[in-house]
């Protein structure tokens, strides 16, 4: 594992990659106020067979936080730039939530597969007006947030039903930083939350699917609950702009998959790159069959 800063559009950019240097490489995104940590149980999966690399958006994680620039364009810009100094060619991207708008945003041609988002219309799910999305969207701001609550917190939650509570809660306090008081806040601010926010509602979602010829694919949360059909609503208006290109799937859990179901989210991860050599947008390289994931 290689934890270091990359230099990107006059900005410091936290990246971390790890797994064999020649496999294929999958560059891992994460969603709004959340960070590369976000994905520790996925990579922890997949990292034998492919090269991963994750990086933490501007003003989330330990990247630096500018005062700007917090809109859905600039962070793919953010994104394209870090693959250059890099100077890596994904084999594909996957994005979780609002990191897979970032992913379709930041390629053209470049497969991106899309973890409970991407394929969403914003308006749809959160709402026409930005009143009624800002509910959905923006977090709320716990004042007196300490680390002994949020690790009780997470011990019942879903998140760790299916995964180690200690991995869960190392994922989700990495969203935060302690003030001098040792009271959590999330790294990103307000006022650059309800900014980014905002970008990601007002995104022609359409318009990124039919950008470029490359094949997408989805994994949607079956929650149970009302949003579900948001989702399928979605699904099918993605469909009539990707046709063949589309690929989907459900999964039993909540929005926050890759925390949750990090076995199905691995195991997708294989297939997606299968399909992808299958149909030869993707170079079948070190990886025949994948391993077992039970």
């Amino acid at each position: 594992m290689t934890d270091r800063y990359i230099n990107a559009r006059g900005l410091q950019f936290f990246t971390r990659e790890e797994g064999p240097a020649g496999a294929p490489t999958v560059v891992l995104l994460h969603g709004l106020m959340s960070t590369s940590a976000w994905w520790d149980l996925v990579a922890q999966r997949i990292s034998a067979q492919f090269r991963v690399i994750r990086l933490d958006f501007r003003g989330h994680g330990r990247s630096e936080k500018p005062v700007d620039g917090y809109t859905v364009s600039e962070f793919a810009r953010d994104v394209s730039s870090v693959f250059a100094e890099l100077r890596i060619n994904p084999a594909f991207v996957v994005g979780h939530s609002f990191g897979a708008t970032v992913a379709l945003a930041a390629t053209r041609n470049v497969p991106v597969l899309c973890v409970d988002g991407g394929v969403f219309d914003p308006t749809l799910f959160f709402g026409g007006t930005w009143d009624e999305a800002a509910r959905g969207l923006l977090r709320p701001r716990r004042r007196r947030l300490t680390e002994k609550a949020l690790r009780v917190w997470t011990q019942g939650s879903k998140l760790a039903e299916r995964s180690s509570p200690d991995e869960v809660y190392a994922a989700v306090l990495a969203n935060f930083s302690p003030d001098v008081d040792g009271i959590l806040r999330y790294r990103l601010s307000p006022e650059n939350e309800e900014q980014l926010a905002r970008s990601y509602w007002k995104t022609d979602w359409l318009e990124l699917l039919a950008t470029g010829d490359r094949p997408v694919g989805a994994i949607l949360a079956r929650t149970g609950r009302v949003e579900d059909e948001s989702r399928e609503k979605s699904l099918s208006r993605a469909g009539e702009i990707l046709g063949q290109r589309l690929s989907a799937q459900w999964v039993e859990g909540g929005h926050d998959l890759p925390v949750e179901r990090p076995e199905e989210i691995s195991a997708a991860i294989f297939s997606f790159f299968e399909e992808c050599v299958s149909i030869g947008t993707a170079d079948e390289n070190l990886i025949d069959v994948a391993p077992s994931l039970g």
